[in-house]
C-alpha cells in the first residue's frame, strides 16, 4: 500500500507541477508576443530587427535565442497538454489501485478483530474447562478419601442391625404409648 500511496503522490506531484509550468510557459509565451519579438511564421532573421522591421547590419544572436526560446516553450506546452490527460488517468488508475487495497485492509482488519474476539472466547472456555477440571479432581480426591475398605457383608450386617435397633425402638415407642393410653383411661 505504500507503494502505491507513493505513486499516486508522486503522479498529483507531476501534474501539479506541470500545470503549475504549463501556467509559467503560458505567461511567458503572451508576454514575448505581446512584445511582437515572435512570429510563427519568421525564420529567426537576426538581421531584422522585432520592433521596427528595419534590417540591422550586424545581426542580433539575442533575438534567435528569445525566439528560439518562445518556440521551445510552445513546444513544450504542446507536449504537457498532451501528458496531463495521459497522467490524470494514471492517477486515477492508481487511486482505484489505493481505495482498492484500502478496502481489503479494513476487511483483513474486521478479521484480525474477529480472530481477537474468537481467542478471548477460547481462553474463557480453557478457563471454564480447567476450573471444572480441578472440581472434578476435588471430588475424586473426596472419593477416593472415603473407607473403600468396607465390603458388601458389613455394609449389609450393618443395615440389618440398624433396621432391628429401628424395630426396637418402635416397639418401645409403641408399648410407651399403650401405657400412656391404659393410664389414661383409668383416670
Amino acid at each position: 500500500m505504500g507503494k502505491i500511496s507513493d505513486n499516486r503522490k508522486v503522479a498529483i506531484d507531476y501534474l501539479k507541477n506541470s500545470l503549475g509550468y504549463s501556467t509559467e510557459a503560458k505567461q511567458q509565451e503572451v508576454r514575448l508576443e505581446s512584445i511582437n519579438l515572435y512570429s510563427e511564421n519568421s525564420e529567426f532573421a537576426t538581421n531584422t530587427c522585432p520592433l521596427c522591421d528595419s534590417i540591422l547590419d550586424v545581426a542580433m544572436q539575442t533575438i534567435q535565442n528569445i525566439n528560439q526560446s518562445l518556440n521551445n516553450i510552445k513546444n513544450d506546452l504542446k507536449f504537457t497538454n498532451e501528458e496531463s490527460p495521459r497522467i490524470q488517468a494514471y492517477i486515477e488508475t492508481v487511486e482505484g489501485s489505493y481505495h482498492e487495497i484500502e478496502s481489503e485492509l479494513k476487511i483483513i482488519e474486521k478479521s484480525i478483530t474477529a480472530l481477537y474476539v474468537e481467542d478471548e472466547k477460547a481462553k474463557t472456555l480453557r478457563d471454564l474447562n480447567i476450573r471444572r477440571g480441578k472440581v472434578i479432581e476435588r471430588i475424586s480426591l473426596f472419593l477416593e478419601r472415603i473407607d473403600t475398605d468396607l465390603e458388601t457383608e458389613d455394609i449389609v450386617s450393618k443395615i440389618e442391625n440398624l433396621r432391628f435397633r429401628i424395630k426396637e425402638l418402635e416397639n418401645k415407642i409403641d408399648s410407651d404409648n399403650g401405657e400412656r393410653k391404659t393410664t389414661v383411661n383409668f383416670k
